[in-house]
């Protein structure tokens, strides 16, 4: 009964299980397994298991096999890649124990098999997306670096001429639109200095220094800018 039932539990477990003697051949697998790698128990039982790991796995996977049966550890979870029969590429997460007799003798390997290969295609797709998303905000910052520079150019000048103005008491002065737009020209050189922060910090070129900001403050100007906009738009 007890046979029977383990039996079962090893035939029909949601992963793959798979024994293995101590010289890499398949003693037996569940049907997860030959699900896993599209091959059969007939088909595999001719050649040792570690034919159906990926080249670049063969090495550190007989690694770990050869530390199991030397004792220097029972158990051992990693990943590695198998063939499958169609050629393509299975990624398995792999829980790999050494069965012992009571006299402490390595008797088979037994390994619990989960199947990750969608978990690493989407882990491939996140990356892959990461990578763009950082090409194009160095593209970003690239492109905010040069604006930046001909903003500030234009704006020093700008002031330069609003103080020039200024000293020489011109006409110009008395002009009821000359003080919105001494502000505006002072929110742009502003706004250029934010940027001109943003990109320091992103370079890291800076250590972020936290100020307070009056949020009131730095909302009734911009409710002031903008009232005097309307006002002088209208007729």
């Amino acid at each position: 009964e007890k046979e029977a039932l383990f039996r079962n539990m090893f035939e029909f477990a949601a992963a793959a299980i798979i024994q293995v003697s101590l010289d890499d051949y398949l003693i037996r697998a569940n049907y997860c397994f030959y699900d896993l790698v599209g091959y059969t128990y007939e088909e595999m039982m001719r050649q040792p298991m570690i034919n159906f790991t990926h080249p670049d796995d063969v090495g550190y996977t007989l690694k770990i096999i050869e530390s199991l049966i030397k004792g220097e550890y029972y158990h051992k979870t990693f990943e590695k890649r198998y063939i499958h029969k169609n050629g393509s590429i299975v990624w398995a997460l792999v829980s790999i124990s050494i069965v012992i007799d009571k006299n402490s003798n390595p008797l088979y390997i037994l390994s619990q098999i989960v199947d990750i290969t969608e978990k690493k295609k989407s882990d491939a797709q996140i990356s892959l997306l990461m990578n763009v998303s950082k090409d194009q905000n160095q593209r970003l910052l690239n492109f905010a670096q040069i604006v930046s520079h001909q903003l500030r150019s234009h704006t020093s000048d700008m002031q330069m001429l609003m103080n020039l103005i200024k000293l020489e008491h011109t006409k110009g002065e008395e002009d009821p639109y000359f003080p919105l737009l001494a502000e505006t020209v002072n929110n742009l050189s502003n706004t250029i200095q934010d940027l001109n922060e943003v990109i320091l910090i992103y370079n890291n070129q800076e250590q972020l220094q936290l100020t307070e900001l009056n949020l009131h403050a730095q909302v009734q100007q911009v409710l002031a800018q903008f009232t005097n906009t309307l006002q002088s738009a209208m007729p």
